[in-house]
């Protein structure tokens, strides 16, 4: 339930995981290990400070990426387009007053020649 005791669901997975390994969360299950709270402006005053770090979140947090790592394992697929489809880190990071980071992609359509050419530098 949420604050005011209005029930939601919050996350989805197939009856037949074998056969449709289908899954969804409508929140961040990266939050509970690795994100304390934003402060607004630089300040000391946090923002989101609601953060649960017991031992049973963070639990959460390593169940979840096992699952999600075992998952895409199973697929046999490779990522060779990198000059089309760069990755996150290929583009700037910006922090931001609620967001930890916050990465600016252009337009598939333009070009950036900085982030082309650090991409041909890490992928010859």
């Amino acid at each position: 339930a949420d604050k005011n005791g209005l029930m939601f669901v919050s996350s989805i997975e197939a009856r037949d995981t074998e056969l449709y390994p289908y899954f969804g969360v409508q929140w961040h299950p990266e939050k509970n290990s690795f994100e304390y709270g934003t402060t607004a402006g630089g300040g000391d005053k946090l923002v989101q400070k609601n953060i649960n770090h017991s031992s049973e979140a963070t639990y959460v947090t390593y169940e979840m990426a096992s699952l999600f790592v075992k998952e895409a394992r199973r697929s046999t697929h490779i990522y060779t387009e990198y000059e089309r489809f760069p990755l996150v880190y290929s583009y700037p990071m910006m922090r931001g007053q609620i967001l930890e980071q916050k990465y600016i992609i252009s337009h598939l359509g333009e070009k950036n020649d900085k982030v082309s050419s650090m991409i041909r530098g890490m992928h010859p």
